[in-house]
């Protein structure tokens, strides 16, 4: 038994009443879409990349922040306390007393 072409089951979308509309409707669609993607000067590609590049500036923004924390608390101690001035002086920039003997070891 062959079967007759005309019973086949088609795509109601490209055989309906409304056949040219949705070709038309597709086709636009398309060509929206690549247009919004890939050809706009403001298109989907750049937003990612901004968005990209922005969340990696926003990290290095909270790590400057911490840092930017770390140093105050830093400079506080040290301009508030005459005895911490003199010991972060001692051990980071081997400043003595003068009348005191300095050995330096080299680590």
């Amino acid at each position: 038994m062959e079967e007759n072409p005309k019973n086949k089951r088609q795509n109601p979308l490209w055989s309906s009443a409304h056949n040219s509309f949705s070709k038309y409707a597709i086709i636009a669609f398309a060509v929206f879409v690549l247009f919004i993607t890939f050809i706009s000067n403001d298109n989907l590609i750049r937003w990612f990349r901004a968005r990209s590049v922005l969340r990696e500036q926003e990290q290095t923004k909270s790590r400057l922040q911490k840092t930017n924390a770390v140093k105050q608390a830093r400079y506080d101690a040290l301009t508030s306390d005459l005895d911490t001035l003199k010991a972060h002086a001692r051990e980071n920039f081997h400043f003595a007393e003068p009348d005191e003997d300095i050995y330096y070891t080299d680590n």
